[in-house]
């Protein structure tokens, strides 16, 4: 299917991340269209800011959290192009599918209208669903922003005939893992053993590079001052650049120790994932330490910044990035400040309480402070009112609003604590967003507890029993606070250097006169074909130098760059047609699933009168029908694509390699008619 996009090159990219701390908090001290506005971040030389709105952006959009995004005014800058995309993050910080919002077409910002600003995703998600989903924890969320700035905008057509899926690299090197295939090193942790493979502990932390150069191969390393689930986690974390499943482990724990660990072998984007992780799992930290914490983490961050830029002359067989121009990534920190406290009143002779004070009388506590604020309890022991009868009431009041305050926003829980640590369960109540003005000073529970069920209960004794309210005050403002994100994965990175330095190879392979050393466990991870023949019983297994025939260096360097980093090497439009077509051969010499349809997807966006052809005899020679529904589709698109099609030199290639495929042409042609 052919569509008309309005596309241009990427001029500049980034994304900045928005962490809401006290997600009730901000909704409950918001009015729809009011927002908070985000720490600005640089990209494209532009300064934008994400806009966050907990109660919708107006009216229609009440049930929804609304965001936008917009871009610093400045007079002598022109306007910028840009698309955007918004995503709600899980715990684990991954955009989750169903809640990835994008710009339909790219922008212009500031965005034209009476309303000149920004661009809104008006409805980017339900409240009740973020509330009831597990992305919201420790009444805390996070949105990530993907900004990309454009230039030389255009018409273009464009035609996308496969699904490429996800890069699978770290799914193979968890395998290689797993599996233990060609391991070299052994590590004794405490009573368990774990097989690894120098060269990726080599690129990943300088200390393991050190540390196993110093012992013989298929040795056993001690490891000391370290549990097994926590070297475990670090293995997985050095293979896949993430952290691994910890359900039924105590999580605080292991990533504290994996922290420790982080420090200990100096992988920095581990010691970012575990200060993040420990944000999300730990509820309240004392100030000091949060100060403290932040003050290392963004030291931290800063070092891994600067391991981004290496200072190492570019080796003689690296291959340009096909990464775009990209800005460091950004944090923002949405917090809402609160004040919190209780007060315990205790009632001495209930029982001569309800008979000397009739409904709707009531004994007030003593004045307690809490935020600034000045507080008492009522409690009126035959209820408030008619409907209350049988019941106990209590009212919270404010019996005095800080100077200056006008309205107190507070979340109120009201229980009846009896001598155990569990709370009455038909008597702790909570109440998330509480309001209370000059003119409205008052909270009520009117059927706190049924007398009956207290008389009946442990909770009353020697005619007593206490009443505790905790009360947790949010202050009149929302901060926005710069914020330190982890970095992006390091591992294709780290595996480009890798293979570029040619360090802790253990294989080379002769191409025409080049030579190129890897690593036989990488090779075997990534394609089955290797594997058989680098650490299986075939004869290469044992065997430091294997001839490779019919492949062009240049081609076999290109399956090389893609087997340590998922990814193409950059090269020129007519380039990449001609490699891709080589690499589509190697991709099927060696069984890799994901470059064939790579390489196919890439020739199906490439296709013209001069590669159809060629591209036509590949998709029958290796029998890949949809290539090949491609190229007809092509053909048949218009006469003009035929006639220069029959005129290259490529077509008679074609009729005489493929003698049947013009039969099929002729017949698909006819159909048209």
């Amino acid at each position: 299917m052919k569509t008309c996009t309005i596309v241009g090159r990427v001029q500049a990219k980034g994304h900045h991340f928005v962490r809401i701390d006290g997600y009730s908090h901000t909704k409950a001290m918001m009015a729809t269209g009011d927002h908070v506005l985000s720490c600005g971040f640089p990209i494209g030389g532009r300064i934008w800011r994400v806009k966050y709105y907990p109660n919708g952006s107006a009216k229609e959009h009440a049930d929804w959290i609304s965001v936008s995004l917009l871009v610093d005014p400045d007079t002598k800058a022109a306007a910028v192009k840009a698309r955007f995309r918004f995503s709600l993050l899980d715990t684990g910080g991954e955009p989750v599918p169903e809640y990835v919002t994008s710009s339909s077409e790219i922008r212009t910002f500031p965005s034209p209208g009476p309303k000149a600003g920004g661009w809104a995703f008006p409805r980017f998600v339900k409240r009740l669903d973020l509330e009831n989903s597990a992305h919201l924890k420790d009444d805390g969320f996070a949105i990530r922003c993907d900004v990309d700035v454009m230039s030389d905008l255009g018409l273009h057509v464009e035609e996308t005939f496969l699904d490429v899926p996800e890069p699978d690299l770290r799914v193979h090197l968890a395998r290689l893992l797993r599996t233990k295939d060609g391991a070299d090193v052994a590590f004794k942790v405490g009573d368990e053993t774990f097989g690894a493979h120098r060269c990726m502990l080599a690129a990943r932390s300088p200390v393991f590079k050190a540390e196993i150069s110093g012992h013989k191969a298929d040795t056993c390393v001690n490891i000391d001052g370290m549990d097994a689930p926590a070297f475990q986690a670090l293995l997985h974390f050095i293979y896949t650049d993430s952290l691994p499943d910890m359900a039924g482990q105590d999580v605080p724990a292991v990533v504290r120790q994996l922290s420790a660990a982080a420090d200990r072998y100096q992988v920095a984007r581990l010691k970012l994932v575990c200060e993040d992780k420990l944000n999300k799992t730990t509820a309240t930290v004392d100030q000091r330490q949060r100060h403290h914490r932040h003050r290392w983490f963004m030291g931290t961050c800063l070092e891994f910044v600067n391991s981004l830029h290496p200072r190492r002359q570019q080796p003689q067989h690296s291959l340009p990035s096909t990464a775009t121009p990209s800005s460091t990534p950004s944090a923002s920190a949405i917090v809402v400040s609160e004040t919190s406290g209780h007060h315990v009143l205790k009632i001495e002779g209930y029982s001569r309480t309800k008979m000397m004070l009739q409904r709707g009388q009531h004994v007030a506590s003593g004045e307690f402070q809490v935020g600034g604020h000045t507080w008492r309890i009522k409690y009126y022991p035959n209820g408030c009112d008619q409907g209350s009868a049988g019941y106990i009431s209590m009212h919270l009041e404010c019996t005095m609003v800080a100077t200056g305050v006008d309205v107190v926003h507070a979340k109120v829980k009201l229980s009846l604590p009896g001598h155990a640590t569990e709370y009455f369960p038909l008597c702790a109540f909570t109440k998330d967003k509480c309001t209370f003005t000059k003119h409205d000073t008052s909270l009520s529970f009117d059927r706190f507890v049924k007398r009956s069920e207290l008389e009946s209960s442990s909770y009353l004794r020697d005619d007593c029993f206490n009443v505790r309210c905790d009360l947790a005050v949010f202050m009149n403002e929302v901060r926005v606070e710069p914020a330190v994100v982890v970095p992006p994965p390091a591992l294709p990175r780290h595996l480009s250097q890798m293979l570029s330095y040619q360090e802790g190879s253990d294989v080379s392979f002769k191409v025409g006169r080049e030579t190129f050393a890897a690593h036989r466990c990488i090779l075997a991870a990534r394609s089955p074909v290797f594997k058989a023949e680098l650490v299986g019983p075939m004869k290469e297994n044992k065997m430091r130098l294997v001839h490779i025939e019919d492949m062009d260096a240049a081609v076999f360097q290109a399956l090389l760059h893609f087997i340590y980093t998922d990814e193409l090497p950059t090269t020129t439009r007519k380039e990449a047609t001609a490699m891709a077509q080589h690499l589509l051969v190697a991709a099927d010499r060696y069984d890799m699933e994901r470059l064939k349809l790579v390489c196919q997807d890439k020739l199906c966006r490439h296709l013209d009168a001069a590669t159809a052809a060629t591209t036509l005899a590949l998709a029958e020679q290796h029998q890949y029908p949809r290539l090949k529904e491609a190229v007809f589709a092509f053909l048949c698109s218009s006469p003009a694509n035929l006639r220069a099609v029959l005129a290259s030199d490529g077509y008679e290639h074609l009729t005489a390699s493929c003698p049947s495929i013009t039969k099929e042409l002729v017949a698909r042609l006819a159909a048209t008619l």
